[in-house]
């Protein structure tokens, strides 16, 4: 495993050169302490499953409550939320969603949820948002369209880690930003009112915490390929907000949608890619059933997630430094396998960084979206690649040693 520490003379050769994020004028906090601090592997953290919980399309979340964290996961395919005491390791609630009566929830592919508190819960559906308590019992179906028929409009915040509930409204990342063609706008968050289905959709600006936002908007728009749109991560909520893209070596600390702070969090060893790379090789591809994420198998150094822990301690990033070719048989073709990477760490008191090399060969590591991590204050976890046991599931654990 190696530690990397920035050293002030690498701090001073950044000044003077300057880094692709230089153009925010936030506050920069790229400056560092001599004070050496150790990211170590912490072992493995699991957590048991019943006969018929799997982690097939799972979406893990770690959520505090009153000063205790949660550990829960969503199993699209039995249409259930496993809830677990964290510290405890031990299953706490099954949220069983019904298909028919009064407690239907209608989904598509995926089940993502928020946990407001533990009998109150969020649920996004095929068009609908929903509200249940811990007995899965549907409270309030909360954005029902007007007429009957699919919309593309339809649920246009996203449920995730960084979404959150206040005053009658849900507030998280939009459905639309940076889309292809004109599609969408340069908005990255909204919020919906679920008694009106009232939305605001202009909360943060793109060009807040992107770099040239404008050219990279006219390069996906004068492209002669459907692009996959740019990867932005959040962590945290709208209120107090941690985010930054795949081609970023910068974070960007929000409040309510003002810029307030930007940190350098990246590796002064490995050069990530620019925007115009990193795009061309990942596309979208119209299918017979819909719309496929074609991704070269090659991918240029680039990060692949954005987490913070409860306690606001400590953001992580996962970078892919390089990645090789994997034939799937459904798709006819390779997809980019991660070959290396490491996690980086930023302490949000005092502005150390440090790293560590990740054991890929043993870790479920995609090479864009990582849905199979999440963070705790014990630090960052992420799915092991085998599974010791059907009976229960395990995540490696890498954090700041103790």
């Amino acid at each position: 495993m190696r530690l990397t520490l920035i050293s002030f003379c690498a701090l001073l050769a950044l000044c003077s050169c300057g880094t692709k994020d230089s153009t925010n004028e936030a506050e920069s906090t790229a400056t560092l302490t001599t004070k050496v601090f150790k990211l170590v592997d912490k072992g493995t953290k699991s957590f048991p499953l019943d006969f018929e919980s799997s982690v097939d399309r799972p979406r893990f979340r770690l959520d505090e409550i009153e000063g205790k964290e949660y550990f829960s996961f969503s199993n699209p395919s039995t249409k259930s939320i496993n809830i677990y005491d964290y510290e405890k390791g031990e299953q706490i609630n099954k949220l069983k969603l019904a298909n028919e009566g009064p407690n239907a929830i209608n989904l598509l592919f995926t089940l993502d949820f928020v946990i407001h508190s533990l009998d109150s819960v969020f649920i996004k559906g095929y068009q609908d948002y929903y509200l249940i308590n811990n007995k899965a019992e549907v409270l309030k179906k909360l954005y029902n369209p007007k007429e009957q028929v699919y919309r593309t409009d339809a649920i246009p915040v996203y449920l995730t880690q960084a979404t959150s509930y206040r005053n009658g409204k849900l507030i998280g990342p939009l459905k639309y930003s940076l889309i292809n063609k004109g599609k969408g706008n340069s908005y990255f968050w909204g919020t919906i009112d679920l008694n009106t289905a009232q939305g605001s959709f202009d909360l943060l600006n793109a060009e807040t915490f992107i770099p040239n936002y404008g050219d990279m908007k006219t390069f996906i728009e004068n492209s002669s390929k459907k692009l996959d749109p740019l990867r932005v991560n959040f962590a945290g909520d709208y209120t107090d907000l941690v985010t930054s893209t795949g081609i970023s070596d910068s974070i960007y600390f929000i409040k309510s949608g003002k810029l307030v702070k930007t940190a350098y969090l990246s590796s002064p060893d490995i050069e990530i890619t620019d925007y115009k790379t990193y795009l061309s090789l990942n596309r979208m591809e119209q299918l017979k059933n819909g719309v496929q994420t074609i991704s070269e198998p090659i991918q240029p150094p680039h990060f692949a997630g954005l987490y913070q822990s409860p306690n606001k301690k400590f953001v992580y990033r996962i970078l892919i430094n390089k990645t090789k070719g994997r034939y799937v048989e459904t798709l006819q073709t390779e997809t980019p396998q991660v070959e290396e990477a490491l996690i980086l760490v930023y302490n949000t008191q005092s502005g150390e960084t440090s790293s560590i090399d990740l054991p890929v060969e043993e870790l479920s590591l995609r090479a864009n979206r990582n849905s199979n991590v999440f963070a705790s204050n014990a630090g960052l976890h992420i799915l092991t690649k085998e599974q010791a046991s059907e009976n229960r599931v395990d995540f490696r654990v890498f954090g700041v040693e103790d």
